[in-house]
């Protein structure tokens, strides 16, 4: 990663800035003022690992390197991170893109910060992030973030808001398969779909059953072929093989009552039913697995950093996840919660030496 400082205030190399920002946010450390302090408890350990011949920045240091560091470099530093720890390619892997809007630093900053990110079902890592100025931006966003992931042969679930051919063509361009949802935004789309799972018989159904918190939720997957007579739009979306539909009914157990949720989506692949329910399913684990953690691990919606420092800081934290997600800890600590697992790395060099020696990606 290029340093954007020049050689002059080079008084703490780079690589000690960020190693030094992580090892305190791991330890809890969620402002500058923090980290400097926490980096200062933590600067024996630190120095197993690299020199710190002139100790540890101020928090001014900090605030003003990763204010300047273009995001760009960060980004590219962070996507070959995730590469690493992943290993030979995405190919056969969910991935799921999704928005974020991070609320305290857009109270900060008055304006808006929103990120687009991809994260990786399978793995349950970070693969990259692009910012944008408002939700309404993610369209013209999320064309940035494919094209700098490798996503040939892997599945890629997007919302409806990412419904859109130009995204449906670089997917299927770059020889990945789109699973997209269909809404009102595509409104022409979302009638023939509906019409075709209304009139025609699926040619794969797959259905499962789980019961949680009060409730019995069933699934049921129906698959159709994209009838070019139905979905009289289907050459505008490149590659369209199948229509999905997925029936979600939730019964209370108490009470008795239930409710009834379907959802449509279009796919450039021919995969089965079963498969296909649990795609839909685990589109949901960029919220569950990465923004919430984010939010309540990393209190990364409390943030009052602004502009370049607050995006820099989001993938410092997504970085931060990314290395809990990827370290053995151990069969009864592996399922210890993420802040547990944090503040246990921030303080044992043996979890630091897995770390930055040895990969191992949690399941």
């Amino acid at each position: 990663m290029k340093d954007p400082r020049i050689d002059r205030t080079k008084k703490y190399p780079l690589d000690e800035l960020i190693f030094s920002a992580l090892v305190a946010i791991w330890s809890g450390a969620r402002s500058w003022y923090e980290i400097a302090e926490f980096a200062e408890d933590k600067l024996q350990l630190l120095k197993e690992f690299l020199p710190f011949t002139n100790g540890i920045p101020s928090h001014d240091t900090y605030n003003r390197f990763f204010s300047i560091l273009p995001e760009e470099e960060f980004e590219k530093a962070f996507i070959s991170f995730a590469e690493y720890l992943i290993g030979d390619s995405l190919e056969g892997k969910l991935i799921n893109l999704d928005g974020k809007q991070m609320r305290g630093a857009t109270k900060a900053s008055d304006g808006i910060i929103h990120i687009v990110a991809a994260w990786c079902a399978d793995c349950k890592l970070s693969l990259g992030q692009v910012s944008v100025d408002d939700k309404s931006n993610e369209i013209t966003a999320i064309p940035l973030l494919l094209n700098k992931l490798n996503i040939k042969k892997a599945e890629v679930s997007i919302d409806a808001l990412g419904t859109q051919t130009e995204i449906a063509k670089l997917i299927n361009d770059k020889q990945g398969f789109y699973l997209l949802a269909v809404k009102d935004n595509q409104k022409s789309l979302n009638d023939e779909v509906k019409e075709l799972c209304c009139n025609y018989k699926p040619i794969d159904v797959d259905n499962e059953i789980d019961s949680y918190s009060g409730k019995v939720i069933q699934r049921k997957c129906e698959v159709f072929k994209a009838n070019p007579k139905v979905i009289t739009t289907s050459s505008r979306w490149a590659g369209l093989k199948q229509v999905i539909k997925v029936t979600c009914t939730t019964t209370n157990k108490a009470s008795g009552e239930t409710a009834e949720d379907i959802r449509y989506y279009i796919v450039n692949s021919k995969f089965d039913a079963a498969h296909y329910l649990a795609s839909t399913k685990n589109h949901w684990s960029i919220e569950n697995d990465c923004h919430w953690q984010l939010d309540i691990s990393f209190n990364e919606d409390e943030t009052r950093k602004t502009k370049n420092s607050a995006k820099n800081f989001s993938r410092l934290l997504r970085f931060a996840l990314n290395c809990v997600r990827s370290v053995d800890f151990g069969e009864k600590r592996n399922k210890s919660s993420v802040k547990s697992r944090c503040f246990a790395l921030a303080n044992s060099k043996d979890l630091l030496m897995k770390l930055l020696y040895n990969k191992a990606i949690e399941k």
